[in-house]
C-alpha cells in the first residue's frame, strides 16, 4: 500500500530531521540565552537587594542552610559577641532593617519558581518552533501528494500535530534518551527510546499485488436460510 510506504519513509525521514534541528548551532545558541537570561535575572535580584541591605550596614552572606543578614562595621561583618556589645537602640535599629530585608528575600525566593516555570514554558515554545519547523515540509509535500483524497489529508494533519505533541518519541535515536534540563530542572523524564508504531498504517487488507478483482474461494459452502 503506497500510504503505508509513504508513512514509513516519513517517519525515516523525522528520525533524521528532527534530532539534527536540536543539534543544531542555531537551538543550542536559543537555548543558553534562555538559560542566561533565567541566571540573569536571579542574580539581578539578589544583587539589587544586597545592595538595599549595604546601603544600611547590613550584608547579605550565604550559609550552609541558605542565605541571611548579618549587620556591618567599617565593611566587615560584626561577630555576635561584638553585636551584644551594642547599644539596644542600635540592636533594635539593626533587627528592624533586617526583619525589612527578610521580607524581601523571601519574595525572592518565593518567584524562583515562577521563573524556573517561565523558562521551562520559553523552552517548550522553542521546542515546539523547531519541530513545527522540521515536521512541516515533510508533511506538506505528503499533502501535495495526497490532495485528491480529504481523508489522508485529515490523517496527515493529525498525525503532524501528534508529532509536535510527542517529539521526544523522534528527538532521542539511542537506546537511553538523555535527561534534558533547564539549569538543572527536568524538561523531559529520561527513558529509552519510545515506539512509532502510533504513527504506522495498519493495513487489514492489501491487494496491491492482485490483478483484477479478489476471488474469494470456499471449500466448504453451506447453505443458510
Amino acid at each position: 500500500m503506497k500510504l503505508k510506504n509513504d508513512m514509513e519513509q516519513l517517519m525515516a525521514d523525522l528520525r533524521a530531521a528532527i534530532p539534527a534541528v536540536f543539534e543544531s548551532e542555531e537551538y543550542r545558541t536559543r537555548r543558553q540565552e534562555m538559560e542566561e537570561k533565567l541566571k540573569e535575572q536571579h542574580e539581578q535580584a539578589f544583587e539589587e537587594l544586597r545592595k538595599e541591605a549595604e546601603s544600611h550596614s547590613i550584608a547579605l552572606v550565604r550559609t550552609p542552610s541558605g542565605m541571611a543578614f548579618a549587620p556591618m562595621q567599617k565593611n566587615e561583618v560584626v561577630s555576635p559577641e561584638e553585636y551584644e556589645k551594642l547599644p539596644d537602640a542600635d540592636k533594635q535599629r539593626i533587627e528592624a532593617v533586617i526583619a525589612t530585608l527578610e521580607e524581601q528575600l523571601a519574595k525572592i525566593i518565593h518567584q524562583i519558581p515562577q521563573w524556573r516555570r517561565e523558562g521551562q514554558r520559553r523552552v517548550r515554545e522553542l521546542d515546539r518552533e523547531v519541530t513545527i519547523s522540521a515536521v512541516g515540509h515533510l508533511i506538506d509535500d505528503l499533502k501535495k501528494e495526497y490532495a485528491a483524497l480529504p481523508a489522508v489529508i485529515d490523517y496527515l494533519a493529525t498525525t503532524q500535530q501528534t508529532v509536535i505533541d510527542n517529539v521526544d518519541d523522534f528527538r532521542h535515536t539511542t537506546e537511553e534518551a538523555p535527561e534534558i534540563s533547564f539549569l538543572g530542572i527536568p524538561v523531559t523524564r529520561p527513558g529509552g527510546v519510545p515506539s512509532l508504531r502510533r504513527y504506522q498504517v495498519n493495513v487489514l487488507i492489501d491487494n496491491s499485488a492482485s490483478k483484477g478483482a479478489p476471488v474469494v474461494y470456499e471449500d466448504n459452502p453451506t447453505y443458510a436460510g
